[in-house]
């Protein structure tokens, strides 16, 4: 999640869609509607591959807070931060969420989760009462780009199953500070995956017979990516 509490329209402007703002901000929310559906379809289609022929499946769960801003955001409070950073703050004020992940067993990484679902946790004495007192803006938003995060998380794996550590960790060559042996980290696989994109936009580009116009849009595409 963006850091500073608004995701969608981080994403929105990175992506050069602030034109079709409300578009794309309905579709999140959507999503946020539907998490149940979709994750079934999630599981079926990605995660189903795979583990089969596992004997059993495995679920774990685990929380993840995310911060966010003003003094009465409904079903936020204060929770101890797993990841406190320079600052070493031992709290962070935000949401917590609870999260289900199937556990799968990759042949040479070992147990790897994947986040499927997801369910806001909120303590009793963080619920606001009072007439004008809960700030209870984009609530689907927020569910929906919350799960957009998960599933994105389970994409970059899936996509990386069956490829090699050295498909994956290639670029450690160049930063002799970092440790080449270990394990593909998950960092590692979406840095890997963000790097084929742009190279299936320049092979579709280089295709016999391209004309100027679709090379033109082809560039323009791989600006706008690298910006």
């Amino acid at each position: 999640m963006d850091p500073g509490g608004r995701a969608v329209t981080s994403w929105i402007r990175a992506g050069g869609l602030s034109d079709a703002f409300r578009p794309c901000d309905t579709t999140v929310s959507g999503a946020g509607k539907r998490t149940d559906l979709i994750a079934a379809h999630r599981a079926h289609g990605v995660v189903k591959p795979l583990v089969t022929g596992a004997t059993r499946l495995v679920f774990a769960l685990d929380d993840a807070p995310t911060e966010r801003y003003g003094p009465h955001v409904q079903g936020a409070g204060a929770h101890h931060n797993p990841c406190p950073g320079p600052a070493n703050g031992p709290f962070v004020y935000g949401h917590v969420w609870v999260v289900l992940g199937l556990l799968a067993a990759h042949p040479t990484w070992g147990a790897i989760a994947l986040p499927l679902l997801a369910r806001l946790y909120v303590r009793q004495k963080n619920l606001v009462v009072g007439a004008g007192q809960q700030q209870v803006r984009f609530v689907w938003a927020n569910v929906g780009s919350f799960h957009l995060c998960l599933w994105a998380f389970t994409m970059t794996e899936a996509w990386a199953w069956c490829r090699g550590e050295k498909a994956l960790v290639g670029h450690r060559l160049a930063s002799p500070w970092d440790d080449e042996p270990r394990r593909p980290s998950h960092a590692d696989k979406r840095r890997a995956w963000r790097r084929e994109l742009p190279g299936d936009e320049i092979r579709a580009a280089l295709h016999p017979g391209a004309s100027e116009r679709e090379i033109r849009a082809a560039a323009e595409r791989l600006l706008n990516l690298a910006a």
